[in-house]
């Protein structure tokens, strides 16, 4: 991975953790980092179904990948998970 994939969430930094919750659905996850100075950072995780097949030459060892069938997600992405990110303080 290069620095193009990822991004930082600067307003982070140097926060203590009280809390880390991870709540789910049937299809999306959403990652809670609960501040000690009141503050909570939601990250939300959208799963997308994306069927693949593979067709492959059984052989000694690894076997060799003859063809790939990907099927692309629904919603097109640069990303393999969409990240909504905000802080805010706690009443």
């Amino acid at each position: 991975m290069d620095d193009s994939d990822m991004y930082e969430i600067s307003v982070a930094v140097g926060k203590q953790i009280a809390y880390l919750k991870v709540y789910r659905d049937e299809q999306d996850r959403q990652v809670l980092l609960g501040f000690t100075d009141g503050t909570e950072l939601a990250i939300d995780i959208e799963v997308r179904s994306v069927t693949s097949a593979v067709l492959y030459k059984a052989t000694p060892g690894v076997p060799e990948t003859l063809e790939r069938f990907d099927e692309s997600p629904s919603e097109e992405s640069p990303y393999r998970a969409v990240i909504r990110a905000s802080t805010k303080r706690l009443a």
